[in-house]
């Protein structure tokens, strides 16, 4: 039966061809300025190209954030921020896919707990648990 199904499914399916800008040989930059890191290690820099690319940046020895903004192959444009620190790496924007909530509350809920080694002998360790909780 499902080999019947499948057959009639398929004959009704209709290739998909998405409508792909071709990458750009004649780009150029429009502008492009760099701070170099000081004494203290701030920096910034950005710049902008004849085919859409923009990104600005800035930052020190402690992390930096940015945006980046190009058109995608398919003609949509794409603006993606940034957060880099000590907590990791932090982009943000539409194209990024998301979870759902009920997948976020779920993973949460069963979060496995961390476990920390109080007390060590010998003879036996001693492990407490410790709930751990979210930072946003």
């Amino acid at each position: 039966m499902c080999v019947v199904f499948c057959d009639i499914f398929a004959q009704h399916l209709q290739p998909v061809h998405a409508a792909v800008k071709p990458l750009d040989p004649a780009a150029y930059t429009i502008y492009y300025k760099n701070q170099a890191p000081n004494e203290s290690g701030d920096f910034h820099y950005e710049f902008q190209t004849s085919n859409g690319i923009t990104t600005k940046a800035a930052g020190n020895e402690f992390g930096h954030s940015g945006v980046v903004q190009y058109i995608s192959a398919e003609g949509i444009p794409i603006t993606m921020t940034y957060v880099a620190d000590a907590d990791g790496y932090h982009p943000t924007g539409d194209h990024i896919p998301k979870l759902p909530e009920q997948v976020l509350t779920t993973l949460m809920q069963h979060k496995p707990q961390q476990r920390t080694v109080e007390k060590k002998t010998n003879a036996k360790t001693i492990v407490r648990n410790i709930p751990t909780s979210s930072k946003k």
